[in-house]
């Protein structure tokens, strides 16, 4: 298969775009998933107040380019991305996130926006109605602090370091051509270099 790693922040116009452009066509497409592995690492251009965590709260302090709601917003995706093991499901919901109107609010529910997305993606059906609440407890917990730490980790040993986002990895490579090809239509260039 071939591995994209796409690095984003919520929030973010260029991020939304290839969301819900070229990576939206491609989630469209059957067998998609057959031929590419996506994954998601929502921190983008964010900074860690400090290597350590807040020795009163015990959390890694983020501060972030679109400010606390693109903290708030990165932390619930990347919940969501460690809670829903279905991976059509999971692009679907960071793209109800992202598309959300209500997320480019000054004063918003972002807990509320999140159940709304996932009631959107059918996370209620089955089981499912334990991973919202998942979710939702791991974007106010420890839990999801640790895994955003771990989202900053990854996106700050990026070899060539990310110039800015949306920064696109393929088989652990990046480069301009990549990075417009899959701008342009991650479906096609999926297509076009995978070898099963």
């Amino acid at each position: 298969k071939v591995q994209v790693e796409l690095y984003y922040e919520s929030q973010c116009p260029d991020c939304r775009d290839i969301i819900f452009g070229s990576f939206y066509e491609a989630y469209q497409a059957d067998n998609f998933l057959d031929m590419a592995d996506i994954t998601f690492i929502p921190y983008g251009n964010a900074k860690e107040v400090s290597s350590q965590p807040n020795p009163e709260s015990g959390f890694y302090e983020f501060q972030c380019q679109h400010g606390e709601s693109e903290c708030i917003y990165n932390i619930i995706e990347t919940c969501a991305i460690n809670k829903i093991k279905d991976d059509l499901k999971k692009f679907k919901y960071i793209n109800c996130i992202e598309h959300n109107n209500d997320s480019r609010e000054v004063h918003q529910d972002y807990y509320q926006i999140a159940l709304d997305c996932a009631l959107d993606v059918d996370l209620d059906l089955d089981l499912d109605i334990e991973i919202i609440e998942e979710i939702q407890f791991c974007s106010i917990s420890k839990e999801g602090n640790e895994l955003e730490h771990k989202m900053a980790l990854k996106t700050n040993n990026l070899d060539p370091k990310h110039e800015f986002v949306p920064h696109i990895v393929v088989n652990g490579i990046h480069n301009d051509e990549i990075q417009n090809d899959i701008i342009d239509s991650l479906l096609n260039f999926v297509c076009k270099t995978y070898k099963g």
